[in-house]
């Protein structure tokens, strides 16, 4: 024992020895680092200058101002004023509320209401009322602030006071951009006095809600929460100190009849049909409850009105309780707005429905509102104003992507219908002010005055821009016409309520289970249809979701319901209207009747696909079981929705939901022919959504036929079906797409050129070593060869292969092309890298010329050139008007075509320019023409170019967009390349076009769009960053840079010509001055890259690039950037076969198009390279220091290669002149990637990196386009 004791002794002596010499190590650290700190501090109060007693802590001039924000703002008083409130939910009910009440001795429900303002940082709140469910405060908050204030937005929060946390009510934001407007005839914010409507959760409170954030307005509220009534003003303050607090000061009370003069309003809902119900709810009884305000709400409870304030109650000693009591007993509420609890029905226990056959439920509330029908008429004209004005939009570019003729008609008619729409606005808009109504706030009136102004000028100018419509310049007047539509659509927002929004809930036993919010607007009745809602007086279909988050998940994608719901708002005065829009065949009693019953259509079931992104099912499914009964015109007319459901099929688990189709049959009636054109149906594409993001497109048609009314209902009185002649046997019971409907499939030819993949990105935190690319077209699919070393050489071994697939003739049925990229890896796995999805094949169709087309393309038009032969290239022969062709049996430099050499003797020149500078009578002295070099040249041709840009913009407006697919031809060219009937010449197709009236409203459309740009132009609170960025572009700064860089050469005017010319095409003259004198060689200067000029159409005459995408898709073209994970090199060429023996097309190498389309192609084996990197100048760097200039530095990158140029940094410039020339040595395809980088030198700290750009150099090396790129038609000696 003592042993043992003595050699613990030791090991805790041992221990301790060591803890105390590593607290003594850490203890002369810390002295070391309090020795440094105390000897540094010591330095920087030796350096930093004493504070004397005429420093200022101005905060605010120190404050990081957005630009164009002045400094020297004024001081303002922001005034919120908060009169009352109604209709507040009961916060305390249940156990909680009993024990509260116990420990109290309160006896009436605790409801402590209190209103909290915040704006720009600082919070005010009113004062507290106990126990009060219609508080009354008469108060005002007011906020001393900068005008115009950085913070946008006022929040105004309802609370309920409580001594541990107090719980929030509602809350409601007002933005200072929509009750405010800086113009020339703004007016500074103002609001109300108007009741705002609050929306959160659900009316009964519970300590575990799992919804009370949306309370804090996260989300969309999912039921009515009570009413504030509200005002806000701003005033202008000379003489005002800086106060951070925010002062709470009594205001007047406002009358009666302040927040407007009340009305009675009817709502009226019928449910016609309720299905799709989940099989989760479908086992228990089902009711529907229809509400507005809080008027309808039964599960909830309701608070009548009561008219009374808070001292008479408490003079009798009334209790809330028995004041809600005595009032429910005294007055009935006037409504019916729930349904009977039925249980649904089933026939698969998929989806359950309400047995809701010869008799409709109906519902109806009657409720008193301030009248302000108004506001709610003028978004109504406006929206449809928009959604009129946005389908047009829409169809323009949907002409455009299909290259389909004529979309610059389409775009007239969309602006002359937006013209006459915002005409008959102004019309009504004015008829209505003029009766003058009470209820106006002076935001109605201001607002009222800024959308006449606004809409009237727009109708001008929608009618202008339609006169200047050209071919040519239809681009940019899409671009206007979209401006437009966003700019309707900042205005169509009302700011102030009119009526709170319609919910419907479906309620499981006292459980409410999914709703539908409806905006009142769109249901709102007005003798004129213009300003009625839309879904007022109308069937719709509402498909009800969860509410709070659930809806926003994988369970929000499923429908809990689906509503075929009868909806109807308006006034009691108006009510004998109120059934209008029902369909014939109703009658009302205290239900709807219908003659007789629709019976539940079962759903049906298509077999699964395996692994493919794109399906072909190629089945008919028929539904024998569907009676319905009605007026079939109505039918007919407005049928009944058909929702398709796509779910992925896993074979072990749930099957996954990927999106849902809603689409419209064809109907036909018994007595109707089934003949063309309306029979058999065209098949269409039905958006595929998952929530509210697309997933997908579904290619179908839906057909609704009538059986006779007395005859045999087995179906044998229709049509006969004519189906295919051969039919799979491995269909079994499956019937195929009849024909008629089917599209007519031909045997197609697929080449897919396989080059080689770029740039992949890790996979599983390992290299992707051996890819592999397969193509998948219509259930077909073409595996490449395996690259067995993506790191030596990511080419392909095998670069050409093919497969045959029949494909529609109609490219609008072709089914889009899947590339994906697959990663071999040991032990038999094959891991996903990326894939993309070529949509569109017009691009890569091949559609060959034949001798017998031609013959009657001349005999059609006769003169005209068709014997120039076509090249197959990648340009769509629906694309352009002119094709440019290059024939490849003769040489790339034709051996007729003239260099021209100038070796005019130097004396010579300068004696001519002499005679013509003294007959200009200009005697001032010329710089010698010796002393130009590349430089001078370089300089001028920069001005030139930006004088043809200004030159091109004065002769067509705004100019053609830079993606135009249009080309200078030759007068004669009137033919295409490609042996196809031509295009006739701009503007003669169309005789609306007025060239002379054009340019004379262009002239007009210019002043306006300046005087528009002058009044927006005054820099606001609203939109500070647009009208900042707006700004710069208009500033003398900007204009300085301009003019510095036309003048960069302004001592060479008087050397050249005053007309320069780029080099002109083959063919054309180069114009000469007024002597007859040659112009001298310009050097051709593009404004953007090569690979964005039309000539060089990104350098894919033959080689193509995709990129490979990973993960699901995210709105947004940001977020789509981060998901590529690498790039696939190649191309396809899909025709029929077999080809015409009589074609007269050749390859892109000369070959014959019976051998192979890719035929004759280069060879992707390494090779070397020398690259020569010329570095002419930078312009516009963005500013890296605090100078407000940059120390910019070349970084070169080419594969392993770095070229860092730091030591020849140039200094305290923006647009440096480089002029330098880098010579690197490069493998191809390992090092094709070029990388140019501008950094930013730094003293002190690592430089900064202001930009780059990369330059795929292998698709340049291999274009044909690069044997004559940047070769000049002049040279001079």
């Amino acid at each position: 024992m003592s042993c043992q004791f003595t050699d613990f002794l030791l090991l805790l002596y041992f221990h301790f020895f060591i803890f105390i010499s590593l607290f003594s190590f850490l203890y002369f650290h810390f002295f070391i680092f309090i020795s440094l700190f105390s000897f540094f501090y010591f330095i920087l109060l030796r350096s930093v200058p004493p504070k004397n007693d005429h420093d200022d802590d101005d905060i605010e001039s120190n404050l990081l101002l957005p630009e164009g924000v002045p400094v020297d703002r004024q001081r303002a008083r922001f005034i919120v004023k908060i009169y009352k409130a109604e209709g507040l939910p009961k916060m305390n009910t249940g156990i909680m509320a009993n024990v509260k009440r116990a420990l109290t001795g309160e006896a009436r429900d605790l409801v402590d209401p209190f209103v909290q303002v915040s704006f720009a940082g600082r919070k005010g709140k009113t004062s507290v009322r106990k126990g009060a469910y219609e508080p009354v405060w008469n108060e005002q908050l007011v906020f001393n602030e900068m005008f115009p204030p950085l913070c946008r937005r006022i929040k105004i929060q309802l609370r309920d006071n409580d001594s541990v946390n107090d719980d929030v009510i509602g809350t409601h934001f007002i933005d200072l951009g929509k009750i405010s407007n800086e113009g020339e005839k703004g007016f500074l914010p103002t609001y109300g006095p108007t009741w705002v409507n609050l929306y959160g959760s659900t009316r009964y409170y519970s300590l575990l809600s799992e919804h009370t954030y949306l309370n804090d307005g996260l989300g969309e509220g999912v039921s009515y929460r009570g009413r504030l009534l509200i005002a806000v003003s701003a005033e202008i303050v000379d003489n005002l100190d800086a106060i951070t607090q925010v002062d709470l000061e009594s205001c007047s009370p406002l009358p009666e009849t302040a927040g407007g003069k009340k009305e009675e309003y009817f709502l009226f809902g019928s449910i016609l049909e309720a299905t799709m119900i989940d099989k989760k709810v479908g086992e228990k009884p089902v009711h529907f409850e229809m509400s507005i305000g809080n008027a309808g709400n039964v599960l909830d409870g309701y608070n009548s009105p009561t008219n009374q304030d808070e001292e008479s109650s408490e003079e009798t000693g009334e209790s809330e309780d028995e004041k809600s009591t005595s009032s429910n007993m005294g007055e009935v509420p006037q409504w019916q707005s729930t349904t009977p609890p039925v249980k649904p029905v089933t026939k698969d226990r998929i989806y359950y429905i309400m047995p809701y056959y010869e008799e409709k439920p109906c519902m109806y509330v009657k409720e008193n509102f301030e009248d302000h029908r108004r506001r709610m008429y003028n978004t109504n004209i406006l929206s449809k104003i928009i959604t009129k004005l946005e389908n047009g939009l829409n169809e323009v570019q949907e002409l455009i992507n299909q290259e389909l003729p004529f979309p610059e008609r389409r775009l007239r008619g969309v602006l002359e219908e937006l013209g006459l729409g915002c005409s008959k606005y102004v019309s009504l808009v004015k008829s209505s002010s003029g009766c003058g109504s009470p209820n106006k706030t002076k935001l109605d009136k201001e607002r009222s005055k800024l959308l006449i102004r606004e809409i009237d000028q727009m109708s001008t100018m929608a009618r202008t821009l339609k006169a200047t419509i050209t071919k040519n310049n239809m681009r940019d007047k899409l671009r206007s016409s979209i401006q437009y539509l966003q700019k309707l659509q900042n205005l169509v927002e009302e700011p102030q309520h009119a009526l709170p929004d319609v919910f419907t809930w479906m309620i499981s036993g006292s459980k409410r289970v999914a709703y539908q919010r409806i905006p009142v607007e769109s249901i709102i009745y007005s003798i004129v249809d213009e300003e009625k809602g839309k879904d007022c007086g109308k069937v719709q279909t509402l498909f009800l979701r969860l509410p709070g988050k659930k809806a926003s998940g994988q369970a929000g994608w499923s429908i809990q319901a689906k509503l075929q719901i009868y909806l109807w708002l308006g006034l009691s005065k108006h009510k004998k209207d109120f059934l209008s829009g029902l369909p014939k065949g109703y009658e009302e009693t205290k239900t709807i009747k219908q003659a007789n019953r629709l019976n539940a259509m079962p759903p049906q079931v298509l077999n699964y696909k395996e692994e493919t992104l794109s399906p072909t099912w190629d089945e008919m499914l028929i539904i024998n079981e569907l009676v319905m009964f009605g007026q079939m015109d109505q039918i007919s007319e407005d049928p009944p929705a058909v929702i398709v459901e796509i779910f992925d099929q896993d074979k072990v688990g749930k099957a996954e939901f990927i999106g849902r189709a809603v689409a419209k049959p064809i109907v036909k009636m018994y007595n109707e022919k089934y003949c063309k054109p309306k029979f058999p149906p065209k098949l269409e594409w039905w958006d595929i959504y998952r929530g509210s993001d697309r997933a997908g497109e579904l290619l179908a048609t839906f057909e609704l036929l009538q059986l006779a009314p007395f005859g045999d209902m087995s179906g044998q009185d229709l049509p006969p079906m004519d189906m295919p002649e051969a039919m799979d046997s491995d269909r079994g019971t499956l019937m195929p797409v009849p024909k008629g409907i089917r599209p007519i499939l031909s045997k197609h030819r697929v080449e897919v050129l396989f080059w080689g993949v770029r740039d992949l990105k890790r996979l599983q935190l390992t290299h992707v070593d051996r890819p592999r690319i397969d193509i998948e077209c219509a259930g077909h699919v073409l595996q490449s060869s395996v690259i067995a070393n993506a790191k030596k050489n990511p080419n392909f071994s095998i670069l050409v292969k093919f497969f045959d697939v029949e494909l529609p003739e109609n490219e609008l049925y072709c089914p889009p092309i899947t590339i994906r990229c697959v990663d071999c890896r040991s032990f038999g796995r094959f891991v996903l890298v990326g894939s993309h999805i070529i949509k569109s094949l017009s691009k890569f169709m091949y559609v060959p010329t034949t001798k017998r087309a031609k013959d009657a393309l001349k005999k059609l038009f006769p003169g005209r050139d068709l014997d120039a032969a076509k090249i197959v290239t990648e340009i769509s022969t629906k694309a352009e008007d002119v094709a440019i062709t290059i024939d490849e049996k003769q040489p790339l430099i034709s051996r007729d075509q003239v260099i021209t050499i100038d070796a005019m003797d130097r004396k010579d020149q300068k004696t001519a320019e002499n005679k013509r500078r003294r007959k200009a009578g200009i005697d001032e002295e010329e710089p010698d023409l010796e002393s130009l070099d590349w430089w001078s040249k370089y300089f001028v041709s920069v001005e030139t170019m930006i004088r043809d840009h200004y030159k091109k913009d004065d002769l067509a407006g705004e100019g053609d967009s830079k993606d135009s697919p249009t080309h200078k031809v030759k007068p004669s060219e009137d033919t295409t390349g490609y042996g196809a009937i031509p295009n006739v010449k701009p503007n003669s197709d169309d005789p609306e076009y007025n060239a002379k009236h054009a340019k004379k409203m262009e002239k007009e459309l210019k002043k306006m769009e300046k005087k528009e740009a002058t009044s927006s132009g005054k820099i606001g609170f609203r939109a500070t960053a647009k009208a900042a960025s707006f700004a710069s572009r208009l500033s003398p700064k900007t204009q300085r840079k301009k003019d510095r860089l036309l003048s960069a050469t302004s001592q060479l005017k008087g050397l050249f010509p005053r007309k320069f010319a780029h080099h002109a095409p083959e063919g054309e003259q180069c114009p000469a001055d007024e002597e007859g004198t040659n112009q001298m060689s310009l050097i051709t200067v593009f404004p953007q890259e090569l690979e964005v000029q039309l000539e060089y159409r990104n350098f894919t005459d033959w080689l193509h690039t995709f990129e490979l995408y990973r993960g699901k898709k995210i709105s947004g073209d940001d977020a789509d950037e981060s998901r590529v994970v690498g790039k696939f090199k190649g191309s396809l060429k899909i025709y029929k076969i077999p080809l015409p023996p009589d074609i007269e097309d050749t390859t892109i190498t000369g070959g014959d198009p019976q051998y192979g389309l890719f035929q004759g192609l280069p060879s992707n084996d390494p090779i070397k390279v020398l690259v020569r990197v010329y570095v002419v100048k930078a312009n516009d760097l963005h500013p890296s220091d605090i100078n407000g200039k940059a120390d910019p530095y070349l970084v070169i990158r080419l594969g392993k290669t770095v070229i860092n140029d730091k030591e020849h940094y140039i200094s305290k410039q923006l647009n440096p002149v480089f002029g330098k020339c880098y010579e690197i040595e490069a493998t191809f395809p390992v090092e094709s990637l070029l990388s140019v980088q501008v950094y930013d030198w730094d003293l002190v700290g690592l430089d900064d990196l202001i930009g780059e750009t990369k330059i795929d150099l292998e698709n340049r090396f291999y274009s044909r386009h690069r044997a004559t790129c940047g070769i000049a038609k002049k040279y001079e000696l």
